[in-house]
């Protein structure tokens, strides 16, 4: 049949041409349908590995099983498992050869997910997922001992439009304290590299233990099999489930999740039975990515609410704060103005001061993520003009909206205390006035996981943290304690108009209660540049904008 192909084709006979391409079409098809599911492209396609089996640190009871559960649950979603099932157990040499063969699927799919549960930390500002073989007894060892979670995700990057879900089932604080040979260094944090479209679970906040659990599932991954399950869910209604079944569980432990995903997205689209209940042979037919993965109406400025913000061009992301009479509002940053975002307006001003690149504090250096440091209030108030006016030009806000520095009543409001304190006072004279309220709660000490400061060396940080790195508030806000003081409008005192407000607190505060007050603020003129002073945009959007 080779020969019979090879002269129709060169002949130029229309009819033995016809032929050939039919022949050709033909053996296509055969070949097609004789290729190994494994090496055909998939919508849908998951690595799922689960390590317990420790040779040389402690051993977890429960992520053989909670990987092989979760695996099977993810199957009845319709997705294709690297190798086919849970991996299980996997040396450093294993987690290395599935990433690979993740890879190749993942650049084919529409929908790309990565399960782990086992040991996890972090070590100078990368995450580190443990294989069963790795001995580790010092720092500089784990990254040749373990799987980075950057290569992980950058094995998931590349088209923007792929949903990347990332899923944890890891302690966040480091096994290393638990035996492996440092009692302090942090756990799992905030990744340094994310690709755009991901969303990331944790199995728990910033300092929290995920608990192993007792019976045949940690408590989270034993709820993650059944909430993926059901029928209509949105993906960040899943993980809210998820999140709120396990404290409730557990007494506390949190769940955390970040994202850069606008899209829509469900395990199992519609509202019919639970799946095994119909369909073919009693699973529900695999659902279609193209069919649940839908491009988002764009959020506006004016729509942003705690549960959908309003994301600007940089991926800075606001929610509401302040509703003023004559119909504006102010919606805040949910994070201090970070590295990269400073780097983008640095590119496009060649004259801005330069002291804030590649700032290191003792040794200590800082990611894109981590706020930007060494501004001053102009420096400040010069990056959210340029917003401004880069954001209105390209039509990302009105004509009238504005990015500008918080005023310090809004920034009380924004911390839970805006409506127990004098609008007229100046902030000289509210400064502390409310005691024992802290962005936290009301306890002394910080708890764990409250933020980054310096009270203790458990919060993971001896510089700053990534933003995003500690619980938000009840608005949604995050770091509105520690990590750095930020800048606000307004002039400490009014009538000498000498030096400008900070709130907030730093990662270098540490010498007494009072500078964690929510209450409290501190002052300096406008022009210094300091390693624990950055800022936080407000967005002013309406008729007073």
């Amino acid at each position: 049949m080779k020969g019979e192909i090879t002269w129709a084709i060169l002949s130029g006979h229309p009819a033995g041409t016809a032929r050939a391409v039919r022949l050709v079409f033909g053996l296509l098809c055969g070949l097609c349908l004789a290729l190994p599911l494994s090496l055909r492209a998939a919508d849908r396609v998951a690595l799922v590995i689960g390590n317990g089996a420790y040779q040389h640190g402690n051993p977890l009871r429960n992520p053989t099983a909670d990987a092989t559960d979760v695996a099977a649950a993810l199957k009845q979603c319709g997705f294709e498992l690297i190798g086919g099932k849970a991996q299980t157990d996997l040396s450093q040499e294993g987690m290395a050869g599935a990433l690979t063969g993740f890879r190749n699927a993942a650049a084919e799919s529409k929908v790309a997910l990565f399960f782990f549960a086992g040991h996890g930390l972090e070590v100078g500002g990368e995450n580190y997922l443990v294989p069963v073989d790795a001995q580790v007894e010092k720092e500089y060892q784990v990254k040749y001992r373990t799987l980075a979670l950057t290569e992980v995700l950058e094995a998931m990057a590349g088209d923007e439009e792929r949903l990347k879900i990332v899923i944890l089932d890891c302690c966040r604080v480091n096994p290393l304290g638990r035996g492996w040979g440092r009692a302090d260094a942090a756990g799992l944090g905030v990744p340094k590299f994310t690709p755009g479209g991901t969303i990331l679970l944790f199995a728990a906040a910033p300092g929290q233990v995920a608990k192993d659990g007792e019976g045949n599932n940690s408590p989270f991954s034993g709820i993650l099999k059944t909430e993926v399950l059901r029928p209509g869910l949105e993906i960040y209604q899943v993980f809210q489930r998820v999140g709120a079944e396990v404290k409730r569980g557990t007494g506390g432990q949190e769940p955390w999740m970040n994202s850069s995903f606008y899209g829509s997205f469900a395990f199992v689209p519609g509202s019919g039975a639970n799946p095994g209940s119909g369909g073919v042979g009693g699973m529900v037919p695999a659902p279609s990515p193209l069919a649940t993965i839908t491009e988002p109406a764009r959020t506006g400025p004016g729509d942003a609410t705690k549960e959908r913000p309003f994301a600007n061009s940089l991926g800075m992301k606001f929610v509401p704060v302040v509703n003023y009479t004559d119909g504006s509002r102010v919606l805040f940053s949910i994070w201090e103005t970070r590295v990269q975002d400073y780097a983008a307006y640095a590119a496009k001003n060649p004259g801005v001061n330069l002291e804030w690149k590649d700032y290191e504090y003792e040794g200590h250096g800082q990611g894109p993520d981590h706020p930007v440091v060494n501004v001053n209030w102009e420096d400040a108030k010069a990056f959210c003009a340029w917003l401004t006016e880069s954001e209105r030009a390209a039509g990302q806000i009105g004509p009238k909206d504005e990015y500008r520095l918080p005023t310090d009543q809004e920034w009380s409001h924004a911390v839970g205390i805006g409506d127990r304190e004098d609008a007229n006072a100046s902030p000289e004279e509210k400064n502390s006035k409310i005691e024992g309220v802290y962005p936290w709660g009301t306890s002394w000490p910080p708890p764990k996981g409250a933020g980054n400061y310096r009270v203790s060396d458990d919060d993971g940080y001896a510089f700053t943290a990534p933003v995003g790195s500690y619980r938000a508030n009840d608005k949604g806000l995050y770091d509105l304690g520690g990590n750095v003081w930020e800048w606000c409008e307004d002039w400490y005192d009014p009538s000498t108009q000498g030096s400008r407000v900070l709130r907030g607190a730093s990662w270098s505060y540490f010498f007494h209660p009072v500078f964690l007050l929510s209450s409290v603020r501190i002052f300096s003129v406008p022009d210094p540049r300091v390693s624990h002073i950055g800022f936080r945009c407000v967005l002013v959007v309406g008729s007073g904008g």
